[in-house]
């Protein structure tokens, strides 16, 4: 199926010298001419059945033979916008080398991608070069479990064919590294810690936070976390009488009987 647009830049369209040394009455007729090489069966050459077309066909196509028509084509042809092949056949320059180069970027994609820059600049990914199988069949690498974690051996020898089967087995150094960290735990954590792990279906060891079988590190209580004493003081309790005549013989404002030597002019 033809493409129903093709490449037309706009910067060359404007700067190309020999479009601006014709007529704009020959360049409106080479853009149409332009379209016609487009659909033809081969891009950018005007042609059909393997049959070029001659002048006359191509004035008589693009404005059906007339005079202005004619002078255009012959000015796109003296000035070399529109090329020549030696078997007579019309054709684009740009329309052609594009068309070819539009082909080789799908043949080099349909293969993966340009050869040339697979060889060296754009390498494999090394980690996925291999299948799940070829990591998962590669040999474990040896070790030796240390003398602080002799009763654990058997839990990480478990861990490390664990790791395996995931297709995620320790380099050298990663698999000292865990040991040491191991010996760091201890055999009671370290045994906790891989039962712990594979039954959560972990990728990683992490420590027992809160003794053997759980997940919660351990930790001393919070001195900010203390339980606050909400407790009421202790208060005694007055009935509502024994306050109103404590509130009598304290208050100015009440109703206490007045004292006669009281020279403030206040009742």
């Amino acid at each position: 199926m033809a493409r129903p647009w093709f490449k037309l830049d706009a910067t060359d369209w404007l700067g190309d010298l020999k479009l601006r040394d014709i007529s704009p009455a020959a360049r409106g007729v080479w853009i149409d001419i332009l379209c016609l090489m487009h659909q033809s069966e081969e891009r950018g050459v005007l042609i059909t059945n393997g049959e070029p077309w001659d002048f006359n066909k191509v004035v008589k196509r693009v404005a059906n033979g007339s005079r202005a028509c004619r002078q255009a084509c012959r000015e796109l042809v003296a000035k070399e916008v529109m090329s020549v092949r030696q078997d007579g056949a019309f054709f684009s320059k740009r329309m052609v080398n594009d068309e070819k180069q539009m082909q080789t970027d799908k043949d080099n994609g349909a293969k993966g991608g340009n050869p040339e820059l697979s060889k060296g600049v754009n390498p494999p990914d090394k980690a996925r070069t291999k299948s799940k199988e070829q990591r998962i069949n590669n040999p474990i690498v040896p070790f030796e479990i240390p003398d602080a974690l002799k009763p654990a051996e058997a839990q990480i020898r478990e861990w490390i064919a664990y790791k395996a089967e995931r297709g995620e087995r320790y380099k050298p150094k990663g698999l000292q590294s865990l040991l040491a960290k191991l010996a760091g735990w201890g055999p009671e954590k370290t045994i906790a810690a891989i039962r712990d792990s594979m039954a959560a279906n972990y990728a990683g060891l992490f420590e027992p936070r809160a003794g053997p079988g759980t997940l919660f590190r351990d930790s001393k209580p919070n001195p900010a976390h203390a339980k606050v004493n909400h407790e009421q003081p202790n208060i005694p309790k007055i009935s509502l009488k024994e306050f109103a005549a404590s509130c009598s013989d304290s208050c100015p404002g009440s109703n206490a009987r007045r004292d006669p030597d009281r020279s403030d002019g206040n009742p």
